[in-house]
Formats: structure tokens, sequence, C-alpha cells
């Protein structure tokens, strides 16, 4: 984790989970079409290099990465309808993390690559930005504009097991957009405390 917390700014609250082993081995459920692998392939070379090599990857079966077997590794699969999901952290039980991919995170534009990377990054253990334990410093969660069943996108991380990561991160790839899962979208659900950081929430380019 410690060679984590060098990346940079992509990421705000940690969790004390298990510690991948770079690099990272990934491999696709039979149902992912050829361009949604595509796009995967290259937002993961983008994230490795984004990171300066901090986070790196190979995919089970291509040159010199054997079958992914019993090593823990990311299994991309196509949910059309499921959402964009991944598990928080490193699983110990099944060994592979899931990450779906539904027709909104699935192609080679700037933005889906930047969702393909937001879900990866859950899988290396980060949650959203706005779960920060010092949050309420830097924004205000209105709850009673969150679709039900989607209020949990919105819990602060302050247990055991969590840490904060350097300074809030207003840009970060991992923060949601100030309307993310409204009932009312002429409505936020994230207001920044200060007005001039606004614009910058939601962000899904190069990190």
């Amino acid at each position: 984790e410690a060679e984590l917390l060098a990346a940079g700014s992509w990421h705000g609250v940690s969790k004390n989970s298990g510690i991948w082993t770079m690099p990272v081995r990934f491999k696709f459920d039979n149902n992912v079409p050829a361009n949604v692998a595509t796009a995967v392939r290259v937002a993961i070379a983008e994230l490795s290099t984004e990171t300066a090599g901090v986070l790196s990857f190979s995919e089970c079966g291509s040159a010199g990465t054997p079958n992914c077997g019993s090593n823990p590794h990311l299994k991309f699969r196509h949910k059309v309808g499921g959402g964009c999901s991944s598990p928080m952290g490193q699983q110990v039980w099944p060994i592979v993390n899931t990450i779906d991919l539904d027709t909104f995170c699935d192609s080679n534009t700037t933005s889906e690559k930047g969702s393909i990377k937001h879900e990866i990054i859950h899988s290396m253990g980060y949650d959203h930005e706005q779960n920060r334990c010092d949050r309420d410093s830097f924004v205000t969660i209105n709850l009673a504009n969150v679709q039900s069943g989607k209020e949990h996108n919105f819990n602060k991380q302050c247990g055991s097991g969590w840490s904060d990561v350097i300074s809030y991160n207003f840009g970060s790839i991992m923060h949601y957009s100030a309307k993310a899962f409204a009932i009312d979208v002429t409505q936020n659900t994230i207001t920044t405390v200060n007005p001039a950081n606004q614009s910058l929430i939601g962000f899904r380019g190069p990190i």
C-alpha cells in the first residue's frame, strides 16, 4: 500500500485490505465483446502510464503471463443494465475481483475509459472521494435527493480499516458529479462548500 500512496492525487480514502502484487493479473469473461475488451486494455495501459507504473497489469494468457488460475486477479464482465461496479479492495474469497461494465462504461471515449479506471481503482482498494471521513469540510451531501438504494455510495468511511489519503481532491477520478444518483436532476446531490470548486467534481479524464 505504501507504493500506492505514492502514486499521486487520484485517490482519497483507502481500504486497508489485501495488497495487490504488481503486475495485477486480469482477464475477460466470455461475454465481453471485442470492442469492450479493447476499451479496457486501453484504459489499463493509460492507468499504468498515468500512475507512473505504480499500478501495472498483465493479461492472463498473454506472452509471459500464465493463466490466472488460483492467483488473485480482475475479471471484466459485460453486464448490460447492471451498472458499472467493482468490489472494494482485493477479495480474499473468491480470489477474483469481478468488475461489471454496462453500456455507459464500455467504450473507448475519454469519459467511459475514465469510468473503467474508476472501477479498477475501487478494486485496488480506494473508495469515492466524497466518502472521506473529512468530507463535510468540503462538500454537502443532499441525501434527500439520492435515489432509494443508492445511499451507500455516499457513506462516510470513518471506521477502522479506512484511511483518508492526502488532501481532498475535487478533481479526483473517484469523485462523483454534482447530480450523481439524483431523484430530481435539477437539484444537486453533492454541493461543494466553496462554490468555486463545484465545476471540478465528476471528472473522468486522464488522472
